[in-house]
């Protein structure tokens, strides 16, 4: 059963519908509720079957026939914000509120934060002083966590309607595998919709890195200091990122794949590929490229 929180909103064909998830259109997950602002969006939504109810609006839905359930709205943006905060604040759609589980063989410094819900600390996990773990963190067995980092963190997700900016809350956790270290003062910022941000296995995170909400980090994976991993991108197995590296959102970086210090990176790098520079290219022909250039 949707929420009845704004009277302005029709739900069509009827009032009750399954829903499991809330994500953007991209997200892979069953019984999705996503928004669609214009007909290009609502076709692909209808061409989702993984999608059970979409927020839009009345013109856009005459446009775009459609079996989907549809929320009716004439900001389907705020309003499909303004539910998912709703369901973060005001119930347990996203996380139960247990109380936190810490291994007795865990080492836990007494300047460190812990929060007193939906924690949940392994075997062996060392956390370093001043380290912040918050709601809806898990961290496996043998894993390290550096002074002064943070776990679970909010991260910026705004948007900007009715002149303002509607903040969107972050819901979501963190998974960090076994043996992973994360160093002094990175970040790793919670899903926002439900779900997890992922670090793998034997995964090396120097300091002062950024991992944004919603990213995956797969086993074997270094990031070096300062790198900072835009939101729901992904680090394939054994790949190297250099230090001060950007990698943008939904950008893929390919399996034993190399970033080299100081590159931005835009568009996906294939396995084993080595990429330089700002925008990053192919090493080598980076290189080339610098050799021509006239001085």
């Amino acid at each position: 059963m949707l929420y009845d929180w704004n009277q302005d909103i029709q739900i069509q064909p009827g009032n009750t519908v399954r829903v499991e998830h809330l994500g953007l259109l991209e997200c892979q997950l069953d019984n999705l509720c996503t928004y669609a602002i214009n007909p290009r969006y609502l076709r692909a939504a209808q061409e989702n079957h993984q999608v059970s109810v979409i927020f839009t609006t009345p013109c856009t839905a005459a446009s775009v026939p459609t079996d989907k359930t549809l929320v009716l709205t004439n900001n389907p943006l705020r309003d499909f914000y303004e539910f998912h905060n709703y369901l973060a604040q005001c119930t347990e759609f996203y996380r139960k509120h247990r109380p936190s589980q810490i291994d007795s063989s865990a080492t836990i410094h007494p300047t460190a934060h812990i929060a007193e819900q939906d924690v949940s600390i392994g075997a062996d996990v060392t956390i370093e002083p001043r380290s912040v773990i918050n709601e809806g963190t898990q961290i496996s067995r043998g894993s390290l966590i550096g002074n002064g980092a943070v776990i679970g963190a909010e991260g910026y997700e705004r948007k900007y309607v009715d002149g303002t900016y509607l903040r969107a809350i972050h819901a979501g956790g963190v998974r960090i595998g076994q043996s992973s270290f994360i160093g002094s003062n990175s970040v790793v910022v919670r899903g926002v919709f439900g779900g997890f941000t992922s670090l793998g296995n034997n995964v090396a995170i120097g300091n002062l890195v950024n991992v944004g909400h919603h990213c995956v980090v797969e086993d074997g994976v270094v990031l070096l200091p300062s790198t900072v991993l835009c939101g729901s991108s992904m680090i394939r197995e054994n790949a190297r990122i250099g230090p001060g590296a950007l990698i943008n959102n939904l950008v893929v970086v390919g399996p034993h794949a190399t970033v080299s210090m100081g590159s931005v990176v835009i568009s996906d790098v294939p396995p084993g590929r080595r990429v330089t520079g700002n925008f990053a290219k192919e090493h080598f022909r980076f290189l080339r490229e610098m050799c021509k250039r006239p001085e």
